[in-house]
Parts: structure tokens; sequence; C-alpha cells
């Protein structure tokens, strides 16, 4: 059995994205200056996105992430759902850099 999973891939990069979003200088700024239902939006799209491109790359034989069948379509599911995982609970438990505090009450 594979101690790394599809599911502990997606929580990964869900971590990733939500640390980038928040503490690289510059672009929290400007994540934190979007409404809360962009910011909902732009993170869909961005796990939707990585689960997609890995799906394609596996179909295309360019890299093996997962096979392309039926058993390849769940496990890409579980990578999606380990992202969102990963991606909220990490956004809730960090805290927020002072130039994100400012740039969330400058929006109200």
């Amino acid at each position: 059995m594979n101690p790394i999973d599809s599911g502990m891939i997606g929580s990964v990069v869900g971590t990733l994205v939500s640390l980038v979003m928040l503490l690289f200088p510059k672009l929290n700024v400007w994540y934190a200056s979007k409404t809360a239902d962009s910011k909902k939006a732009f993170m869909l799209w961005v796990g939707i996105g990585v689960t997609v491109a890995a799906g394609l790359v596996s179909c295309f034989n360019l890299y093996a992430v997962t096979t392309c069948n039926t058993d390849g379509f769940i496990s890409l599911l579980a990578a999606f759902v380990g992202y969102a995982v990963g991606n909220q609970s990490v956004y809730r438990i960090i805290p927020e850099p002072q130039t994100v505090k400012a740039a969330k009450l400058a929006r109200q």
C-alpha cells in the first residue's frame, strides 16, 4: 500500500495555496481586498484547475499522476476533497499579517 495517496497530495496542495495567498507580500493584500465570494470562487477554481490538470497529464501519458479510468477519477475526487480540507483548515488557523488586516478594513 502506498503511504501517500491522492487525498494527502490534495491536502498538501491546498495547504500550500492557502499559505501562498496568506503570506506572500502584495499577493496577500490583493487577495484580502476581494469579497468573500470572490475568494471562495478563486480557491474553488484553483482546486478544480489543479485536479483537471492532474487528470489530463495522466490521460495524455505525460506523467503518471493517476490512472485514466474510473479508479483514477475517484482518486482525483479524493484529491479535490483533500485540497478543499487542507485549503480551508490552514486559512482559518494561520494568523493574518497586519497588511492583510489593513486591506480587509479598507475594503469595508
